[in-house]
């Protein structure tokens, strides 16, 4: 599987799951206040974009990269999965910091994590979404490994 395709199943997956769930809970989908028109749509799927495009072509290359220098005696699947859940969880951490530093001028680490609006949707979609992209893409690098030919000719899972 190729990364523009993790891309892919990454941003539709998770803009579907997120974009539902914000509506049937009258969550907003990104800022308040809540509105569904078409620009926070625009909005929502820009931020899931980047989400997505950071997974497919940084995290997990940079964990396949590592895994191959470090030489670690676990399998390269459990390595990622652990891999892209710590990525995410400091990546949420920092974005909280941040964002409760902005908005009440004292940063609060677990600001995402004590239940603010939509932002336990995105952790749990999310969380979800890194973990099964990072799944399919070690299965098809192990995939690749064992079957070289495959990636010759024209049948090359990509």
């Amino acid at each position: 599987m190729s990364k523009l395709k993790i891309f892919c199943i990454a941003f539709i997956f998770t803009f579907t799951l997120i974009a539902i769930l914000c509506v049937l809970t009258s969550n907003p989908l990104i800022f308040l206040p809540v509105n569904y028109f078409p620009l926070a749509f625009v909005k929502l799927a820009l931020l899931i974009g980047a989400f997505s495009f950071g997974l497919a072509f940084i995290v997990l290359p940079i964990l396949h990269f590592s895994y191959q220098k470090l030489k670690i005696a676990i399998r390269e699947t459990i390595f990622c999965l652990i891999g892209t859940f710590f990525i995410l969880q400091i990546l949420f951490l920092t974005a909280g910091f941040f964002e409760s530093h902005f908005l009440m001028l004292r940063g609060d680490f677990l600001y995402y994590y004590r239940g603010v609006g939509n932002s336990l949707i995105y952790l749990a979609i999310w969380n979800l979404t890194s973990l099964a992209c990072s799944y399919f893409y070690t299965k098809n690098k192990e995939i690749e490994k064992e079957n070289p030919e495959l990636l010759d000719s024209g049948n090359n899972f990509r």
